[in-house]
């Protein structure tokens, strides 16, 4: 993978995080929409930090080397990373006008683990040659 792509990919994630930050201190009624198209809140947020987790696994692949091969603690570091950032959004919301919610920092961490497992069984099953990982042949 050359530099390029792994700077898009880069910014793709943090993208997906402003976008979860947007979504979780956005009034109610400006995310209804959103809420409605993923099934509901707690889907909601199940499928954001799913998308989370699995990017969040990739990224952390290639931009810390040392987790590469280090499956269980890339997972484990993806996990806390889902974790702490639901976490530190719903402690946010009441500043926002919206409300802490347990079930919602729940899902969070549910949605973090589904994404990050999602993309080790696929990790594994490549046998870590995933084509956005595979290094270019020189």
């Amino acid at each position: 993978m050359n530099i390029c792509t792994k700077i898009v990919e880069v910014v793709l994630w943090v993208i997906l995080i402003a976008a979860l930050g947007f979504l979780s201190l956005s009034p109610p009624q400006a995310v209804i929409p959103a809420v409605r198209l993923a099934g509901g809140a707690f889907m909601g947020h199940i499928l954001g930090y799913a998308l989370l987790g699995f990017s969040t696994f990739l990224v952390f692949g290639y931009a810390i080397p040392r987790l590469r091969n280090s499956l269980m603690l890339r997972t484990g570091l993806t996990v806390l990373f889902c974790f702490a950032l639901g976490g530190i959004l719903e402690l946010l919301q009441p500043g926002f006008g919206r409300e802490f919610r347990v079930t919602d920092l729940f899902a969070n961490g549910l949605g973090g683990i589904l994404g990050a497992f999602l993309a080790r069984l696929l990790w594994k099953s490549s046998a870590g040659n995933m084509v956005f990982h595979q290094e270019e042949k020189r």
